[in-house]
């Protein structure tokens, strides 16, 4: 629903890149396996790509990233699929206390 009133835009790797380049965003890809989110994120734009659910990010965008993180998953799951992952992680960005222990 929301790409008929904020369609994405298509943007070529180098362009995204050299973009990047030009301002102090943080750039986080998320990844299995990938660490918690760093700590005073509330200073600086932060920038958070998600791959495709069967290769993940490519080469090139692994090698711009200033960061990985993950989503720490029980025993016997080893991923989500990348609409929950995202979901989970601008939750998180956002400041929202996903702990149980609050429920």
């Amino acid at each position: 629903g929301a790409t008929l009133h904020c369609p994405p835009v298509p943007v070529k790797v180098e362009a995204f890149l050299a973009w990047r380049k030009e301002g102090s965003v943080l750039l986080l890809g998320a990844e299995e396996g990938g660490g918690s989110l760093p700590e005073g994120l509330s200073d600086r734009p932060v920038c958070l790509l998600l791959g495709n659910e069967g290769h993940g990010l490519s080469t090139e965008m692994k090698q711009a990233l200033d960061g990985r993180v993950g989503i720490p998953m029980t025993a016997g799951w080893d991923s989500l699929n990348v609409a929950a992952a995202g979901s989970i992680l601008l939750a998180a960005l956002a400041g929202v206390d996903l702990s149980r222990e609050k429920r």
